[in-house]
């Protein structure tokens, strides 16, 4: 079964995080949204600007790495599309 990671990482006030830009609430909307799927908490993946990111790893171990704004290509990713 493929595996989605979510960066939950808090870099502090003064930075740019996924925590600070909403990790949290995505993570327990996307748990919610696709309950037949694992979603895991992780560490930084360098996306902090551009946060809260998201890894899909599928069945092969591939990683697709995405933003917050791109739910829908998860969906995609998650269905196998």
């Amino acid at each position: 079964m493929a595996e989605v990671r979510l960066c939950v990482n808090d870099r502090g006030e003064a930075r740019a995080s996924c925590y600070r830009a909403g990790s949290m609430a995505l993570l327990k909307s996307l748990r919610q949204r696709f309950p037949e799927h694992r979603f895991k908490p992780a560490t930084c993946m360098g996306l902090c600007a551009a946060g809260p990111a998201i890894c899909h790893i599928d069945d092969n171990g591939r990683e697709t790495t995405l933003s917050e704004g791109d739910v829908e290509a998860l969906e995609q990713l998650l269905h196998g599309h």
